[in-house]
């Protein structure tokens, strides 16, 4: 009785679960930018825009919760130097790393006693690399906006 009881509770709990995160994930859409003659695709939440920077990034943004900075260029990652960096950033100091892929990486932060998520990924693209990460303008992400950011990192494509 009592594991009919605890298998009730668990799938109660994961129904609710889901419901949460659909509630807390915007609608998403499929998004195309172009570098330097090629063009990409990611998903994003509807309404997503697209700024490319002279200076060579690409800016994706859905208001302050969904805010992507991408790099494409054909240099190579390291994402050993990357945690390295972040390990040893005394300010925004790494308290732990939920997501740890050899190409990506999402993690929390602590700044000055205000927890933060952050994500870096990559993805080798032929003779290229497409490098994004979190844009670093002050805003503190929740672990679901920076989950939500990184998946839609690791959707980019060539078209």
């Amino acid at each position: 009785m009592k594991r009919i009881n605890l298998l009730v509770f668990a799938a109660a709990f994961l129904v609710n679960l889901s419901a949460i995160a659909q509630i807390n994930t915007p609608a998403m859409q499929l998004l195309q930018f172009d570098d330097e003659g090629n063009t990409f695709t990611l998903m994003a939440p509807k309404g997503a825009k697209v700024k490319k920077h002279s200076w060579g990034s690409i800016e994706i943004t859905s208001g302050k919760k969904f805010q992507l900075d991408i790099w494409v260029s054909s240099f190579r990652t390291n994402i050993a130097e990357v945690k390295k960096s972040h390990e040893e950033n005394d300010i925004n100091k790494l308290k732990k790393y939920l997501i740890d892929t050899p190409k990506g990486i999402l993690y929390q932060s602590d700044l000055w006693g205000e927890t933060q998520f952050h994500l870096y990924t990559y993805k080798d693209i032929g003779e290229l690399t497409v490098k994004c990460e979190d844009l670093k303008d002050g805003t503190a992400y929740s672990e679901q906006q920076a989950r939500v950011m990184f998946a839609a990192c690791q959707s980019i494509q060539k078209k």
